[in-house]
């Protein structure tokens, strides 16, 4: 079996850092195209009903610029191993159902992503995603400790 096009569900974790360079291994064997996807909440429910819609719009411009920031990180790798590497940041509060979709419609013959995120809550919720996404795709999954 060989994998020609792979996405790596990113979120800056060493679990996902991990899982990108076997993500890069892959691809510089089988000669494939290697996408990496960040998916940022698109709103914040914050708790107070008086919250200023300008909090909500400096929390999302930080978290754009930090997918970005992390988006280099794994480009900077790709370069040194010659891959060219398609990066994407997309928003939406339904993770699972975001790359999913994603890998639908760009017909990825495989994912590859960690199994847990980063720490506290959100390794929780990750580690959901993981099992998520890996139970709603028709493709190959690697899951990486």
């Amino acid at each position: 079996m060989t994998f020609k096009n792979i996405l790596v569900p990113y979120d800056d974790s060493e679990c996902a850092l991990h899982a990108f360079k076997i993500a890069v291994n892959l691809a510089k064997n089988y000669n494939s195209k290697l996408t990496v996807v960040i998916v940022v909440p698109s709103t914040y429910h914050t708790i107070s009903l008086y919250a200023n819609i300008r909090c909500e719009e400096i929390l999302l411009k930080q978290q754009r610029d930090s997918a970005n920031s992390a988006l280099s990180k794994v480009d900077s790798i790709a370069k040194k191993q010659r891959i060219n590497l398609a990066k994407y940041v997309l928003e939406s509060n339904a993770v699972v159902k975001q790359i999913v979709s994603f890998a639908k419609s760009e017909k990825f013959d495989l994912i590859v992503m960690g199994t847990h995120g980063r720490t506290g809550w959100s390794k929780l919720i990750l580690g959901n995603v993981a099992n998520g996404v890996s139970h709603r795709v028709k493709c190959s999954v690697l899951l990486v400790r």
